[in-house]
């Protein structure tokens, strides 16, 4: 009703109607960067399951310390790093896991297993 007010006298014909304001635009606008800044993030960011803990390596065996719940995460092939030194998981037989790194003093070490990467995109879309 207001507009058709306002147009109705010619005297206020040459009135410009305003449908949206600045503020609403500019909302718009941070919306619109926020999703797109979102996308990029999840098409180039990594998410990394780790497993850390301590190792123990006595006569070149090499003991981990993990929780049992934590254990059936470990797979044949993920990377491990020990002191600094990388290898993989080679095998694991009843809890005993092999890994091939062979030239660690005995000692305590801490050590990192990388359990799984993934791009958020991959999450997100379950591929």
């Amino acid at each position: 009703m207001k507009v058709r007010k306002r147009i109705s006298t010619p005297e206020k014909l040459n009135e410009h109607l305003q449908a949206t304001s600045p503020v609403t635009w500019i909302l718009l606008g941070a919306i619109i960067l926020c999703l797109f800044g979102f996308f990029i993030w999840s098409f180039t960011a990594n998410i990394t399951y780790k497993l850390q803990g301590t190792a123990v390596v006595s006569d070149g065996v090499i003991t981990f310390e993990c929780d049992e719940a934590r254990l059936k995460d470990i797979e044949v092939g993920q990377k491990v790093i020990i002191d600094g030194s990388s290898g993989e998981v080679t095998s694991i037989t009843d809890g005993d896991i092999k890994v091939s790194i062979n030239d660690l003093n005995d000692g305590e070490y801490q050590y990192t297993i990388i359990l799984k990467t993934i791009h958020p995109i991959e999450y997100l879309t379950g591929k």
